[in-house]
């Protein structure tokens, strides 16, 4: 059995560092101490753990089998005693905080407004910004604290992150006010004979609506891709196609565009929209008021 006197229990947060940055740079920068001390203190950690735990690989550093099966066990216990420690500790909303929240559009579109409605007495010290991407791609700012808050309609499938729903609903159609189809209840035919626009998806397999038409050969049935979801609404308004969204979009889209929902034969998709962060933050006071904020003021979403 390894005798803890042994190891200076201090390493564990370089340990943890290192492996959410893959760079002794950056976790030396995250834990406030030199390179050549942050090289030391693995060298000791490799020492009393008789294992490399981490290799150069190009610009990186990659963890060893070991150091992954250590990871978990290493973070839960990081995280007790940071929640020990700071158990008794109130988040202040007046003294001044930044938040980072990331994720699609339901962010800016949706949830900010909410929240920043929600908060008005406290917009003088707590301040927000946004970061657009995806669960995926921004995975790994969010597991090394550069980001609190990722949203988005897929969850990250690891351990390393919690998930919460914010709201979910299904996916309706819209069309122009006075669209030749408007008010009818359309056949699937008469569905792939509509002209889409649909949002570009940040990976080869599109959003339902795309995956749906390719399924049943009929992606040639797509007019428009566009990269934001607020051109969807603007090119409907303005034209015959349709476009399909999640139902809380589209009511201030018809709002705004003068749009009206489509009785459409698309099969209704249901969907949750989550909000996730790294274990880590999980216990931090100002993290958790921010969690309750965000869900509070998305009840009504």
């Amino acid at each position: 059995m390894l005798n803890l006197r042994r190891i200076d229990l201090n390493l564990l947060t370089v340990f943890e560092a290192i492996f959410a940055e893959n760079s002794l740079t950056r976790a030396a920068q995250r834990v406030g101490m030199s390179q050549p001390a942050m090289s030391n203190a693995l060298t000791r950690l490799r020492t009393a753990l008789n294992d490399e735990l981490f290799v150069r690989k190009g610009n990186t550093m990659q963890p060893t089998p070991r150091a992954r099966q250590l990871a978990g066990p290493v973070q839960d216990a990081l995280t007790r005693i940071r929640e020990a420690l700071t158990q008794s500790e109130q988040f202040d909303p007046d003294k001044p905080r930044k938040f980072i929240i990331a994720g699609n559009e339901h962010v800016d579109f949706e949830i900010l407004p909410r929240l920043v409605q929600s908060l008005a007495d406290q917009m003088g010290t707590i301040y927000f910004e946004t970061i657009a991407g995806n669960a995926i791609g921004l995975k790994d700012k969010l597991k090394s604290g550069e980001i609190d808050l990722l949203v988005d309609i897929q969850p990250l499938q690891d351990e390393e992150f919690e998930v919460r729903q914010i709201t979910g609903g299904v996916l309706v159609s819209l069309v122009r006010k006075g669209h030749p189809m408007a008010g009818r209840k359309l056949s699937l035919q008469q569905v792939f004979e509509l002209r889409h626009v649909i949002l570009r998806a940040q990976d080869e397999h599109g959003f339902y609506v795309e995956r749906f038409l390719r399924e049943h050969g009929k992606e040639h049935c797509i007019a428009v891709r566009v990269a934001h979801v607020f051109s969807l609404p603007v090119v409907v308004a303005q034209t015959d196609m349709v476009c399909t969204v999640p139902e809380h979009l589209a009511r201030p889209m018809m709002e705004y565009f003068d749009l009206e929902v489509l009785d459409t034969a698309i099969p209704i998709h249901a969907f949750s929209i989550v909000m996730m962060w790294h274990r880590s933050r999980s216990h931090d006071p100002g993290h958790r008021w921010l969690r309750a904020q965000i869900l509070r003021s998305c009840r009504k979403m």
